[in-house]
């Protein structure tokens, strides 16, 4: 009898934990219901997000280096197809990569690979492509890493890629309005000592030598005072179309004082000075053998030569020129 009653005690506690189970599992269930509607209202509010955004997001894997995921403007943007998106056809397009953040490495591979690294949390950069259809365009790209929950190590990156073309074009036009000198056409000392500080910074990491022409507009004064200003203009104009027929078009030609200019020109060896100061002197010449002139262009040049291993700046550069100007001015008037 009592063998009996031990097993239906056992029964009873073998039913009240099969109650207490179901229990459990019915608010386990309860629970998990509630994660998948809380799960699908953010995955709709994500959705509305990505299809309401001005841009196209995207998710990159590092591991196999491939789009997990890119939005369906793609091929809108990049001339690409979503599918057939890779990492090696957006290089294939991209033409200039220009890092926005102040902070960034001035060696764009660096800046790459401190992201990945995750030693920034943030990466900002526009990029100039040409599409496969040939048409340029500017393309902004921010993003932020995707790290591996257990480890912390950066294993890809989510971001979104937008249109920035109209944006660039207007920048542009500021640009110039700013950096161009109004009556020759060719920068002024703004535009010029910005440009000039650029190309110097890649010529040193390039290791590529530039050579400075430092040109001076003799008797201006003189022409201004006998046949008026506006004939002075002219002569300027004149000047800057004679510096321009004698450079080539990744020089950078700026009127940087009332008389002076100076160009930089890109990857001109110390051996090659006296073959532009030659072509330079030939095309004054060319312009002065008009007979309906009222009168003769003459400049004074002056030279510095940027060294890589020894660099030095563009203030640097000037005074060295100048002096030789000067120098050069003075001999002139001696035999004058």
């Amino acid at each position: 009898m009592e063998d009996k009653h031990k097993t239906k005690q056992q029964l009873i506690e073998e039913l009240e934990k099969l109650r207490r189970r179901v229990a459990e599992l019915e608010k386990l269930d309860a629970e998990r219901r509630k994660a998948e509607e809380e799960l699908k209202y953010v995955h709709d509010i994500y959705r509305r997000a990505i299809e309401n955004a001005q841009g196209v997001p995207y998710r990159y894997n590092y591991s196999d280096e491939r789009y997990i995921f890119i939005g369906e403007g793609c091929e809108n943007l990049l001339g690409i197809k979503p599918q057939d998106l890779t990492h090696s056809k957006l290089k294939e397009i991209v033409k200039e990569i220009v890092p926005i953040d102040p902070e960034a490495p001035s060696d764009i591979y660096e800046y790459i690979e401190a992201f990945r690294q995750g030693k920034i949390e943030r990466y900002r950069v526009d990029l100039k492509i040409e599409t496969p259809a040939g048409e340029e365009k500017w393309i902004s790209d921010c993003s932020v890493p995707i790290r591996d929950k257990n480890t912390g190590e950066v294993i890809g990156s989510l971001g979104i890629l937008q249109d920035i073309t109209e944006r660039k074009r207007a920048e542009e036009e500021l640009r110039a309005l700013t950096y161009i000198d109004e009556l020759t056409g060719v920068y002024n000392r703004r535009g010029f000592f910005s440009l000039a500080r650029q190309q110097l910074k890649m010529a040193e990491r390039m290791k590529r030598e530039i050579l400075l022409l430092f040109a001076d507009f003799d008797n201006l004064k003189g022409i201004n005072d006998t046949f008026g200003h506006p004939e002075g203009d002219k002569a300027l104009i004149e000047i800057a179309d004679i510096l321009r027929e004698t450079s080539r078009g990744s020089d950078i030609i700026g009127r940087i004082g009332g008389d002076e200019f100076a160009v930089l020109a890109i990857g001109a060896s110390e051996e090659g000075t006296e073959v532009i100061i030659d072509r330079l002197q030939k095309n004054l010449e060319a312009h002065n053998a008009n007979k309906a002139r009222r009168f003769n262009l003459s400049i004074t040049i002056g030279t510095a030569h940027f060294y890589p291993d020894s660099p030095s700046t563009i203030e640097e550069l000037l005074a060295q020129a100048d002096a030789l100007m000067l120098e050069r001015k003075r001999e002139k008037k001696k035999y004058s």
